[in-house]
């Protein structure tokens, strides 16, 4: 595994955990984005890339569950 695509990795890690650790609150791409560092934009795309989902959709299927 490349530096790069560890450090994708970790960002996508260190965004899950926020939402993880926020899932009962009101959460939003900005939000998130702010948390780990990260304009939303570029965050929006290194998690889609790594996790298959936006944040979005990551985040409706946590709270359902």
């Amino acid at each position: 595994m490349g530096s790069a695509e560890s450090r994708r990795l970790k960002n996508a890690q260190a965004a899950v955990d926020f939402i993880e650790k926020h899932l009962d609150g009101s959460l939003s791409l900005d939000r998130t984005a702010a948390a780990v560092h990260y304009s939303k934009y570029h965050l929006h795309r290194v998690f889609a890339d790594t996790t298959g989902m936006t944040i979005h959709d990551y985040t409706l299927r946590r709270q359902l569950t």
